[in-house]
C-alpha cells in the first residue's frame, strides 16, 4: 500500500527518471546528428564530382583542313570526351585506342577533372593548374550530355562490327576504304592499291595487309558512319 508521503516520493522519483531518460536521450541525439550530416556532406561532395558519368562521348564540328594539293577545305571534325566516374576526363580528336590513364600520361594536357553541381559543369586541365576554372551550364538528354551549347552523343564500344561498301573522309577526294561484310578490306589512293583483312573492336580497328604489315586506329560510330582516327567518313554510291 503507498501513502500519500510515498505516493509523492514515487512520483518525484518517476519524473527524475524520466529526466534522466529525457536527458541521455538528447545526448544520444546531439551525437548522432554530426555523424549524420557529416555522413550526408561527404557522400554529397563524392557524387558532385562524379556524378556516374563514364563512357566516351563525340561531337561534330567544321575545321579547316588541307587536300593532298595543300588546297583548303572544309572538313567535319570530331571531338571526344572521356568521362570516369571519379571526376576525371579526357579531350581527345582521334578517339579511344587504349587505356585511361595510359592515355593521360601521354598527352597530359588533354586531361583534367569535372565537378557536376546544380546543373553546372565546372572542368579544369592539370597542366593548368594557374588558369581558372571553366563553368557551363549542363543537362542530360538520355544518353547524351549537353555542356554549354555543344552536345555530346554517347558513342558505345562494338563487339566484331563488320561494314559493306567504299568510304571516304568527308570533303576528301583521296583515299578510299573498301570494307567487305567477309572482313576483306582494300585501301586505293590513285594507282596504289593495298589488300587485306579488317577487325573492329571496342573502340579500334586494326587492318592486316597481305603483306604482313599492320595498322590499329582509334574507330567508332557516329551516325551510322564511321570515324577512324579523328576523320569521318562518308559511303559513296
Amino acid at each position: 500500500m503507498i501513502t500519500s508521503i510515498g505516493r509523492l516520493h514515487y512520483v518525484v522519483l518517476q519524473e527524475k527518471l524520466n529526466m534522466r531518460h529525457h536527458h541521455n536521450s538528447l545526448s544520444l541525439f546531439s551525437r548522432i546528428v554530426p555523424l549524420v550530416i557529416c555522413t550526408l556532406s561527404v557522400s554529397s561532395v563524392s557524387q558532385a564530382q562524379g556524378q556516374g558519368i563514364d563512357g566516351f562521348y563525340a561531337t561534330t564540328g567544321n575545321k579547316i583542313g588541307f587536300a593532298y594539293d595543300m588546297t583548303a577545305i572544309v572538313e567535319v571534325g570530331i571531338k571526344g570526351l572521356w568521362m570516369q566516374p571519379d571526376g576525371r576526363f579526357a579531350q581527345t580528336e582521334s578517339g579511344i585506342t587504349g587505356d585511361f590513364d595510359a592515355y593521360c600520361n601521354e598527352y597530359p594536357k588533354n586531361c583534367g577533372r569535372y565537378e557536376i553541381s546544380n546543373g553546372q559543369y565546372t572542368s579544369w586541365k592539370d597542366s593548368y593548374p594557374d588558369d581558372e576554372p571553366e563553368t557551363e551550364s549542363f543537362t542530360r538528354q538520355g544518353d547524351d550530355l549537353i555542356i554549354g551549347e555543344v552536345s555530346y552523343k554517347k558513342i558505345p564500344p562494338v563487339s566484331d562490327l563488320r561494314l559493306e561498301g567504299d568510304y571516304r573522309m568527308f570533303g576528301s577526294s583521296g583515299t578510299v576504304h573498301s570494307f567487305g561484310q567477309d572482313g576483306s578490306y582494300v585501301r586505293t589512293f590513285k594507282d596504289n592499291v593495298r589488300t587485306g583483312s579488317y577487325k573492329i573492336d571496342g573502340y579500334t580497328v586494326t587492318f592486316s595487309f597481305d603483306d604482313g604489315e599492320t595498322e590499329t586506329e582509334a574507330f567508332f560510330m557516329m551516325e551510322n558512319l564511321p570515324v577512324m582516327d579523328s576523320d569521318w567518313y562518308e559511303k559513296l554510291d
